[in-house]
């Protein structure tokens, strides 16, 4: 009598073929992981460029409009009251704990609205650069990105006080 060999594959061959098929799971895996990371990174990234840039530019805006900026610096949170020639004024602050801040604006109506978060407090939001009758202004922006923080600084010039410099307050 004839043996019959069964077709098929063996135990040996079985096990290779699932240690084969882990590896290229694993590999994928740890692919899928490295693009997943990257893309939040990516992301992250966007969204404080975005913020700084949206920020800056009504921080930027507002400076160059306003005819007097006033601050009271023992005051908790800071505010920064920007008047304009209009009669209305907007008042900026950073509130909340010192690492984790949030910039937020008031136009006038008592109703506080956010700019940005995730900043810190350290860091004087308008600083006056040189003699106030130059109406120069640096605006510091600290974000937290994780443990580290990067500081974001822009000059601005009020225009009414670069024309008329005689025009300062004390």
């Amino acid at each position: 009598m004839k043996q019959q060999r069964q077709a098929g594959f063996s135990l040996v061959e079985m096990m290779i073929a699932m240690s084969l098929g882990l590896l290229v799971l694993l590999g994928a895996t740890q692919a899928y992981q490295a693009i997943r990371l990257s893309f939040d990174r990516l992301q992250a990234l966007s969204t404080l460029q975005s913020s700084l840039t949206f920020t800056s530019d009504t921080l930027l805006r507002d400076v160059r409009r306003a005819r007097q900026i006033d601050t009271d610096p023992n005051q908790d949170p800071v505010e920064y009251v920007l008047h304009f020639s209009d009669g209305s004024n907007h008042r900026y602050r950073l509130s909340g704990p010192d690492d984790d801040a949030t910039l937020e604006l008031d136009r006038d109506d008592d109703e506080w609205s956010p700019l940005a978060t995730d900043l810190r407090r350290d860091t004087p939001l308008l600083s006056r650069v040189g003699d106030a009758a130059h109406g120069a202004w640096e605006i510091s922006l600290t974000f937290r990105d994780g443990a580290n923080h990067k500081t974001h600084s822009f000059m601005a010039v009020q225009r009414y006080l670069a024309v008329t410099p005689d025009a300062a307050t004390p």
